[in-house]
């Protein structure tokens, strides 16, 4: 069939009209009750009355300057033309290249183009962040005629939507193109996709809720704006372990490392919150989109203002009836109190646990973390970095646990001076040699190096056998993001954790250690996390070149890069360790009964102590074993 570009955008839209009804709350079929989009509107919008310091607010104004290169790209499809290579160009979008975007990011677009088409948004994203400005397929020409497959014939009855059906879009000229494209003539620059990973990670710090309540939550979150872009760097380390926060500017991803790292881990992180900040509106876009009319008003920037709403006014979506916008105060934007800005911790943050659940989702794990499902039971700094310290804190608790280990890689000044380190390294199996540089070309001296292990059991003794199943998994954290998974083992069962509170530590990956009178030595895995028994020193250790005669409990890493088939070590002096438990508000309200029980036990029989204390002491007067002058008695 033969058809002008605009009968092809006419038969797109149809397929999710009433999802962009909704969703734009649009009050007019016109077409000419809408008009354009800009990026910086969209920011304006959410940063109106901010405090947000300038680094934060350049990026963010970055960030969504990219979404709506993207989306802008994407709807122009199947036209799809590259804007302007100038990142600081303000891009608007049109109602309909709003829609088209959304019919992608959505994730609809697999009804009509299958499932073997899914790798095409990435494409996209891709292409869009490429800059490369020859990668327009099309002449730009609404007077030529395009040909496009048909499933069925079109009859001369049929409607625009009846015809959509019809169409054969995966069998567009478009996505012939892409398919033989080489991408791999592209270069992505990684300062764009950082900015926008940023973004991405911030909205997974907001649970799904009503509309206004995660915009407030989106607001308030942008304070910390620099926690989450250091967590976002450490993302995109995952499809290239080489990227420096210094020299962003001068590096690239290639389609290699990017489709790699989004199958492996991190597609599924950027498809949701792509969908959330526009589907779930969480960044407002949708509200700059007006009626034309009379009554309309101009800002300041050469953009119309909605009805109802003033200029320099924040605004939001009202969440019932449909009656579009309401204006508000801004005392009426506050965050509420649920909105919490930290965990009392110094280790774990909003950011950190947004991070941690955007691997678990990449990973596939049925475990779900966030603000609300996770509670401290143990932090080093409070409760003092001791085994029994530790044991007593965790040992109670019968759901899911993440433990979080810290610090700062071990110096030669330590390795050659600090004898408790030396004798922990005495009883660690070394595999490197002396002569060998332990160091690869991602590792540096002054690294901050943190890893979680995820336990699913509870917590026990286990002086003699190991315990665990197989949805135990180690997360690395900092400086890179990377995962090792339990090792499928009809003999192993998961059973790759111990705690042994003898003398030997933790283990993750390990066999049981050996502790004889003065014979003590550990056998770490080939994939393992080793914390000596006074939570000072700790080693991860991964062998990926080649098999040894340890038990392998973890798999490897599955790193893009050329990481999963090396050697490596992290040695660090550990400065925090927490341990967090996860579970249901049923099981957290139960935790804590049971806690506030045990309190007052102890402070009953602190009394009964105080009370008795005075008779106890009389006796031993009466022995003549304590003196009158409480210095003790004589014989």
């Amino acid at each position: 069939m033969s058809c002008f570009k605009q009968d092809v955008y006419n038969c797109i839209t149809p397929k999710t009209l009433s999802f962009v009804k909704s969703f734009l709350k649009q009050r007019s079929n016109d077409p000419a009750a809408s008009t354009h989009l800009s990026s910086a509107r969209v920011v304006e919008w959410n940063l109106n009355g901010i405090e947000v310091d300038s680094r934060a607010r350049d990026e963010l104004k970055a960030a969504v300057n990219i979404l709506f290169r993207i989306m802008k790209y994407i709807g122009q499809f199947p036209f799809p033309k590259l804007s302007s290579k100038d990142d600081s160009e303000i891009i608007s979008l049109t109602v309909q290249e709003f829609v088209i975007a959304s019919v992608f990011i959505s994730g609809r677009y697999r009804k009509l183009f299958g499932n073997d088409n899914g790798e095409i948004i990435w494409k996209f994203l891709f292409i869009a962040l490429s800059h490369q400005s020859d990668m327009n397929f099309f002449e730009d020409d609404l007077d030529h005629l395009f040909t496009i497959p048909l499933k069925y014939p079109i009859e001369d009855g049929d409607s625009i939507a009846i015809k959509a059906q019809k169409v054969d879009w995966g069998g567009l000229e478009i996505i012939k193109k892409l398919s033989n494209l080489d991408m791999n003539q592209l270069q992505l620059q990684p300062s764009l996709f950082l900015n926008l990973t940023t973004l991405f990670l911030l909205t997974e710090s907001i649970p799904n809720q009503k509309h206004n309540k995660m915009h407030d939550q989106f607001v308030h979150n942008l304070t910390t704006w620099k926690d989450f872009r250091k967590y976002s760097l450490d993302l995109l380390r995952y499809m290239n372990n080489d990227l420096s926060k210094d020299d962003l500017n001068s590096q690239t991803l290639s389609w290699s490392e990017f489709s790699l790292g989004m199958n492996n881990l991190l597609a599924p992180f950027v498809e949701v919150n792509l969908r959330k900040v526009v589907e779930n509106n969480v960044l407002n876009i949708s509200l700059p989109f007006f009626e034309t009319s009379a009554n309309s008003k101009m800002d300041g920037t050469g953009d119309e203002v909605p009805n109802g709403a003033t200029t320099g006014t924040k605004t939001t979506m009202k969440e019932n009836e449909g009656a579009g916008v309401e204006a508000q105060s801004k005392e009426e934007t506050k965050v509420g109190n649920d909105v919490e800005s930290s965990f009392g911790s110094k280790l774990v943050s909003i950011s950190l646990i947004a991070y941690i659940s955007s691997m678990l989702r990449g990973i596939g794990s049925t475990i779900e973390v966030t603000r609300f499902n996770a509670i401290k039971l143990f932090a080093g700094l409070e409760a003092g970095f001791s085994i029994r310290s530790l044991e007593n804190k965790i040992y109670k608790w019968h759901a899911p646990t993440l433990l979080f280990v810290s610090g700062k890689r071990i110096k030669q000044r330590t390795i050659d001076t600090n004898r408790r380190y030396q004798e922990f390294d005495e009883t660690y199996p070394k595999f490197f040699q002396a002569n060998e540089d332990l160091l690869k070309s991602w590792q540096y001296t002054n690294d901050r190096i943190t890893y979680c292990v995820l336990i699913n059991q509870p917590w026990q003794n286990s002086n003699k056998k190991n315990f665990g199943d197989e949805k135990s998994l180690i997360l690395s954290l900092e400086p890179r993001a990377d995962y090792y998974t339990s090792l499928h083992s009809e003999i192993l069962k998961g059973q790759l954790i111990y705690f042994n509170n003898s003398g030997m530590g933790l283990g993750f990956g390990n066999a049981q250690p050996l502790n004889k009178s003065n014979n003590k030595k550990y056998y770490p895995g080939d994939v393992s996390l080793t914390i000596e028994s006074n939570l000072e020193f700790a080693v991860f250790r991964h062998l990926g070149s080649l098999s040894t005669n340890a038990t392998t409990y973890f798999n490897r890493s599955r790193l893009p890069s050329t990481v999963a088939h090396e050697d490596f070590e992290d040695r660090f002096l550990i400065t925090d360790l927490e341990v967090w438990g996860i579970g249901s508000k049923k099981e957290l309200e139960e935790q804590q009964r049971q806690w506030k029980w045990e309190e007052q036990q102890a402070e009953a029989r602190q009394s009964v102590n105080i009370r008795n204390m005075g008779e106890e002491r009389a006796f031993l007067e009466m022995a003549g074993l304590v003196g009158n002058n409480g210095s003790g008695g004589s014989l």
